[in-house]
């Protein structure tokens, strides 16, 4: 429980785990179908956490890791098994490995730089004035502050935003976008939050803001 609400609690990587992998939970200590599957891999009940990647076969994909203990650490590993796959990387995924490892380094580097994999970087001290950016129905989607900088960038260069964007904020975003155009201000009353922490609590506020109007 501890693992689920903390490392793995960053609702980026939660969208990454859900749309590029088949997630599967086995709890330790526990009679059944989990101490079989602990058996069959070779997992002894105590050891957690573990992050195993399988291939179709029941193979491990990248070598088997234990003592996952952050969500850099999980980030890390998405990424690390995405290349080994010789699978694409979504770049929301590779912002917020970026995002996470800010925190541990003094490394800086200039938003829209592209981050080389398993680097240790920090950029820049992003700009408060996201002028582009709060001009648009993007304003309202739960965004981590590093997605926000991202993607007022990329406005200001006339360049496309929404890869920036995970498959379930895309989502929101055109129901957001909808939901405004069919009422401009129907929205103005939320206020995103500045930090990743109250992302979760924000779009709980989001959605019944859209599941309003869309009674209506």
């Amino acid at each position: 429980m501890r693992f689920g609400q903390k490392p793995l609690s960053h609702p980026l990587l939660v969208d990454a785990m859900e749309n590029e992998f088949i997630p599967v939970a086995v709890h330790n200590n526990r009679e059944g179908k989990d101490a079989t599957i602990l058996v069959r891999f070779g997992e002894p009940a105590w050891n957690n956490p573990v992050l195993r990647f399988l291939d179709a076969e029941g193979r491990d994909i990248v070598p088997r890791r234990d003592r996952i203990r952050s969500s850099e650490d999980v980030a890390t590993r998405l990424v690390e098994v995405l290349v080994a796959a010789g699978r694409e990387v979504p770049d929301y995924l590779r912002l917020a490995l970026r995002e996470l490892e800010c925190a541990s380094t003094d490394l800086a580097i200039a938003p829209g730089q592209p981050v080389p994999i398993g680097s240790k970087i920090r950029d820049a001290k992003p700009s408060d004035d996201k002028y582009r950016f709060k001009e648009t129905a993007l304003r309202f989607v739960p965004l981590t502050p590093m997605q926000a900088t991202e993607i007022n960038a990329s406005l200001g260069r006339k360049e496309d935003p929404l890869h920036w964007l995970s498959p379930r904020q895309r989502v929101l975003a055109k129901k957001i976008e909808a939901a405004i155009k069919n009422k401009p201000n129907v929205l103005d009353h939320l206020e995103p939050p500045r930090s990743t922490d109250g992302l979760a609590a924000y779009e709980k506020e989001l959605l019944a803001a859209l599941a309003a109007v869309a009674e209506k």
